[in-house]
């Protein structure tokens, strides 16, 4: 045939023994957080979780259930702007802590929100596109709201009873949500 050929998009080139950041894992496999203690220790910043403009049962979560010190790289680098209210895009490999670098700022955000009631509204809703992602995203968030007694969270996903999630939301409104799509 005569018809000219479609020129492709040039593609990189993957240096021999490097992952290039398409290939990187987007979900935190270790719900346990073990990953995050026996972390390689040049994911982590400066920055301590003592030292951030948290509130005092956060911290003291951070320290003792999650038994966590200092912040990885992710999220000092996403902190700051997320907590202001700003959208924060960011990406990371696996065991980097991605997970608690949204939840803690959406927490300390909803923490100074004086329109904010615990078991009226819902605080933060979050959509993970698997239920194992929303199990474990959920595990992380009632560790971190571990010392703060009026929080609660609530995991929803489809292929369990409806009924059982509708009889949790009517005790009790929770503070973080998370589902997936089809609940």
């Amino acid at each position: 045939s005569l018809a000219p050929k479609k020129k492709r998009a040039a593609r990189p080139v993957r240096p021999e023994g490097k992952k290039m950041p398409e290939d990187m894992d987007v979900v935190d496999s270790d719900p346990s957080g073990s990953a995050a203690r026996s972390m390689d220790t040049s994911l982590l910043s400066n920055l301590k979780f003592k030292d951030m403009p948290l509130h005092p049962m956060t911290k003291k979560a951070m320290a003792e259930t999650l038994k966590l010190e200092t912040m990885t790289e992710i999220q000092s680098k996403t902190f700051t702007e997320a907590a202001g209210g700003t959208d924060v895009l960011g990406r990371a490999r696996t065991g980097t802590g991605k997970t608690l670098a949204f939840l803690l700022p959406a927490l300390e955000c909803l923490l100074q929100n004086p329109n904010f009631t615990p078991g009226k509204n819902v605080g933060v809703l979050i959509i993970s596109p698997t239920r194992e992602l929303a199990g474990q995203i959920g595990d992380q968030a009632q560790k971190l709201i571990t010392f703060h007694k009026d929080l609660s969270c609530q995991v929803v996903y489809g292929g369990t009873s409806m009924g059982k999630d509708v009889n949790a939301f009517n005790k009790r409104i929770p503070t973080f949500l998370i589902a997936t799509p089809g609940r």
